[in-house]
């Protein structure tokens, strides 16, 4: 009896994929801050202090056709970054994935035949051709959660300067959405787990009634292996179709929160 290899914790993997392509890496992180999260925060800023100005109500910094200019830019660094995530995201997920896909093929060559894989070969061309491209994504928007946070203290300080009681009023909408997103988590998971297992099933099916054509044909299985294959699609289209109305099911609500916690902070400004 073998024994059981003990792998390595999920952060080694990948840290070893961020190490492996590093300054690409960065450039997709500092892409995706800047362009998701940080530049978008220019426009406000200087449209505060264009209307400062307009009204005399706070000091005057800049005069109109600077704040012109400073308005272009920020359009200006959007673009760039828009284009930097467009090259450099796009990079690190193909990079990552094709690594993790050369790595996983040449220990398969390396094994013997009679357990190089587990899975089925028709399952293993879809973990190949799926997982591989979220373990690419996850490399990439790693940046997400370091752009959140500091969109998050940046917003923090400013609203807090305007309004303490307003700053409470735009959390109340964001705790409930951190609540939602919490409780949809572990379901989407599953269902996506089960989607995962199901485009395998067809796959594996697939390869084998390719593989056995004749055999099929000499059975005169036709019509039972077509049905066995329309069963095993509803069962992957069940499972899409969970996956899918849950996933949509979250983003609209987790929207529409947002959207009407920036009504209730409108109406509570309004009222001050």
């Amino acid at each position: 009896m073998s024994a059981r290899v003990e792998l390595p914790p999920v952060r080694w993997f990948v840290w070893r994929l961020m190490r492996y392509r590093p300054l690409a890496w960065l450039a997709s992180t500092w892409s995706i801050v800047m362009a998701g999260y940080l530049v978008p925060l220019l426009p406000g800023l200087i449209l505060r202090e264009f209307f400062n100005t307009l009204t005399g109500d706070g000091p005057a910094r800049f005069d109109v056709p600077t704040l012109c200019a400073l308005m272009a830019g920020a359009g200006l660094a959007q673009i760039v970054h828009g284009l930097g995530c467009a090259v450099f995201e796009n990079g690190t997920i193909r990079t990552a994935g094709a690594l993790v896909q050369r790595n996983a093929f040449e220990r398969i060559l390396q094994l013997p035949a009679a357990r190089a894989v587990p899975q089925s070969p028709g399952e293993a061309v879809s973990r190949f051709r799926d997982d591989t491209a979220v373990i690419g994504k996850y490399v990439a928007w790693m940046a997400d959660p370091i752009g959140q946070v500091l969109l998050t203290v940046i917003a923090v300080a400013i609203l807090v300067r305007i309004n303490p009681f307003l700053t409470a009023a735009v959390f109340l909408p964001v705790v409930l959405v951190l609540g939602l997103v919490e409780i949809g988590t572990a379901r989407i998971q599953r269902y996506r787990r089960a989607q995962q297992e199901a485009i395998g099933g067809v796959t594996d099916l697939l390869g084998e009634i390719f593989g056995a054509v004749n055999a099929v044909k000499v059975a005169g299985a036709e019509d039972r292996v077509v049905d066995h294959l329309r069963l095993r699609n509803e069962v992957g289209r069940r499972a899409t179709l969970a996956e899918t109305l849950l996933t949509q099911l979250l983003d609209s609500v987790t929207k529409n929160t947002t959207h009407l916690g920036t009504g209730l902070v409108l109406l509570i400004a309004g009222q001050s």
